[in-house]
């Protein structure tokens, strides 16, 4: 999806990547500034950017990188976060409704995508969630208590996502590599599924059987996910530039860990992704690591944001 890098003078960090795609309009400048020194810490390319970053925070980025950031305000960039170059490809392959409907397809969910009309008419006698297909991080969620009815207006033609509220124990994905390369890792979120961090216990080559909570899923389980895994890789392919995520999560039912597999689709740059480089080149003989938003942890943490930004996000190994 990419021309070569070579050919580019700069990068922009469009973390309003999905708000641009699904929705034709950037995000505010918070968004993408809130992230946009990570580059410093991983890439050649200078960063376009508006704002100003100090030499104090210059230094600090060269004393752990090796280099002090470079910073153009024009020129010709690449997106970083996503490409925005075929945008009908992207849109299908980052949809919500193109990963749901193969979960459906296969019998690993017991949902069902409905129209705002359908929705309205919609009752259970089982908690559901109800998720906006273009919604991301955990935004455009709502959960339906049982024989509560749907209220929002919006749009007639509009579509939501909708399944039975698991009793989620323990997030997890995988990137799928342009190369076919797949590396896994745990995802930390709060209790309305907000990305909070990602763990890697063990940072070389981290494979399932690495997560902290293998152990208490049943083998059969993981190995009914791993041939999940494989039939989503064979759908969704390889060769993207930008690679993609798988988003899983364990849940309990009647006291089993068991394995949802197809949470969602993220064909682009993920925190988790970024995690691992960062974890993977900077790790000074640790065995683990981990990326964290407003919290240290681990036995040496950098504060790799600079003042002013939205959140503060820490590297830590331990």
């Amino acid at each position: 999806m990419y021309d070569s890098v070579m050919s580019f003078d700069c990068l922009k960090v469009n973390a309003d990547y999905e708000s641009v795609l699904f929705h034709g309009r950037p995000g505010p400048v918070i968004m993408n500034q809130s992230l946009e020194y990570l580059p410093f810490f991983l890439e050649e390319l200078p960063l376009l950017t508006a704002k100003s970053y100090s030499q104090e925070y210059g230094e600090f980025v060269e004393s752990v990188s090796g280099k002090f950031p470079r910073t153009v305000t024009s020129g010709k960039f690449l997106n970083w976060w996503g490409p925005l170059q075929n945008l009908a490809k992207e849109r299908e392959l980052n949809s919500k409704v193109t990963s749901f409907q193969l979960a459906l397809k296969n019998g690993w969910s017991r949902g069902a995508i409905l129209s705002r009309k359908d929705l309205l008419e919609f009752s259970s006698d089982e908690r559901m969630l109800i998720k906006d297909p273009f919604g991301m991080s955990g935004k455009g969620l709502e959960v339906l208590e049982p024989g509560e009815r749907f209220k929002k207006s919006g749009k007639a033609e509009d579509v939501f996502l909708i399944e039975p509220l698991l009793e989620r124990s323990y997030d997890f994905s995988h990137y799928v590599f342009p190369d076919g390369k797949i590396v896994a890792y745990e995802n930390m979120v709060d209790e309305r599924f907000h990305y909070r961090g990602t763990r890697f216990p063990v940072i070389r080559n981290p494979q399932i059987s690495s997560l902290s909570f293998f152990d208490q899923v049943p083998s059969a389980g993981w190995g009914e996910f791993q041939e999940r895994l494989k039939a989503i890789i064979s759908h969704f392919g390889t060769g993207h530039t930008t690679g993609y995520s798988v988003d899983s999560f364990v849940y309990l039912e009647n006291g089993e860990f068991k394995i949802h597999a197809l949470s969602e689709i993220n064909a682009r740059r993920t925190m988790g992704v970024t995690a691992y480089e960062l974890c993977s080149r900077y790790a000074a003989g640790e065995i683990s690591g981990s990326l964290t938003l407003n919290m240290k942890e681990g036995s040496r943490s950098l504060k790799l944001s600079p003042e002013g930004v939205r959140f503060d996000l820490f590297l830590n190994f331990y």
